[in-house]
């Protein structure tokens, strides 16, 4: 074989050997970037420490309770200054990350802020963000404005969660209150995101002033094969599923058991739909009111 062809089979080899080395190393990288970017929530102290990352990535790996470490401090009913749980994420300072639940359960989280609003374990979250396979057990939470078990106010993906227990507005200004979200709803136009609540439910009840319901207070996006069955009492827009849908809304394959009650627009699934849709979805529950009151809308 002549000189020149072995050094070419040569150079021919190693680069080959550089490209898949660095394509190893790459691959290697990416995979414990994700390793290290999820960070792990094995207490209340670690689930409060969200607040200073609020586009991290987290998982939850065991259940919080009334005995795990930091509830006296961040989640009890005495805690910071009798108020409960401060929620993650604000009007200025949003959560825009991932957190996923990893199927467990989150119990007793006490929230007793009547007068505040973006009210819920998430405050108040971003376009992009994602919350998933979690569930609330024997919530107790007031607020005034944009209250829900999980999420106050959602701009992003709800996967597979669940909320039981209370979830109150005592004001009569009150309003957007749900069992799992208090307003469901994308600011940001002209983007792929959605603010999309997806396999969830609630068993909780739900009181407020007005726009409640027993998911979603005021639903202004995506609700997909997702279910209420608390009861539900307010003043105004008043649904066993969702209070009041706008234009853009969707239901889909939802429905809800619970009981309705209210003076106006009072409704099994919702109390009141502007321009919404409603696609293959029931109520079973009752609904009572002194006007504008239907079995479904």
């Amino acid at each position: 074989m002549k000189r020149h062809d072995c050094a070419f089979k040569q150079k021919a080899c190693i680069a080959i050997l550089s490209v898949l080395l660095t394509f190893s190393l790459s691959l290697l990288s990416g995979i414990l970037g994700d390793l290290q970017a999820q960070m792990e929530i094995s207490d209340w102290h670690d689930l409060h420490n969200i607040r200073n990352d609020l586009g991290g990535s987290y998982i939850l790996v065991n259940d919080l309770n009334t005995d795990t470490p930091g509830y006296q401090q961040w989640a009890s009913p005495t805690a910071n200054n009798a108020k409960g749980w401060l929620p993650i994420g604000s009007v200025s300072e949003p959560f825009g990350g991932q957190f996923d639940g990893g199927g467990y359960t989150i119990s007793g989280l006490t929230i007793l802020r009547d007068e505040e609003e973006y009210i819920g374990l998430f405050g108040r979250t971003n376009p992009g963000s994602a919350i998933k396979n979690i569930g609330l057990i024997n919530v107790n939470i007031r607020g005034r404005l944009s209250v829900g078990g999980l999420v106050g106010f959602n701009q992003g993906e709800i996967t597979n969660a669940y909320v039981t227990g209370n979830v109150t507005g005592l004001s009569d200004s009150s309003g957007q209150i749900g069992g799992l979200v208090g307003i469901n709803i994308l600011t940001v136009i002209g983007t792929d995101f959605e603010a999309i609540i997806s396999e969830s439910f609630a068993s909780a009840t739900v009181n407020g002033y007005s726009s409640v319901g027993g998911l979603v207070g005021d639903n202004r996006n995506t609700v997909r094969n997702s279910y209420a069955t608390g009861n539900v009492n307010a003043s105004f827009d008043v649904g066993g599923l969702v209070g009041i849908s706008f234009t853009n809304s969707e239901i889909i394959s939802s429905f809800a058991t619970g009981a309705a009650s209210g003076i106006w627009n009072v409704g099994g699934l919702t109390g009141f739909n502007f321009n919404g849709v409603i696609r293959d979805s029931y109520a079973t529950g009752s609904a009572t009111g002194e006007a504008s009151v239907g079995g479904l809308v």
